[in-house]
């Protein structure tokens, strides 16, 4: 059985971990913490909180426009990230992708 004390003080820690993980709020806000308070105010019978401002878009400056692959220093503007279509035929460890780690261990 739960006390009631117990209970509040159980409430304000879920309430708190709200507030925290609100942020900006929004979609900029820790979407898990938010989950998870949510889920813990709920099985404590408790309320969300509803005093935490929406995210204000007129707060802050636009995200300036960026180059997401820009070409490195030898000119080349291939996408380094992804495989070419000769990976799809074959092996993992035969991809585009090089291994940057120790060679792994093979088991037989």
């Amino acid at each position: 059985m739960v006390h009631a004390e117990d209970r509040a003080a159980a409430a304000e820690a879920a309430t708190k971990a709200y507030h925290l993980a609100w942020c900006d709020g929004p979609p900029f806000a820790c979407h898990w913490g938010l989950e998870a308070a949510r889920a813990r105010l709920k099985a404590l019978g408790a309320p969300e909180p509803t005093d935490l401002p929406p995210y204000d878009e007129s707060k802050y400056e636009p995200m300036p426009e960026v180059e997401i692959n820009p070409p490195d220093k030898f000119g080349s503007t291939a996408d380094r990230f992804t495989a070419g279509p000769s990976c799809k035929s074959a092996a993992i460890s035969e991809c585009a992708m090089p291994w940057h780690g120790p060679e792994p261990q093979k088991f037989t």
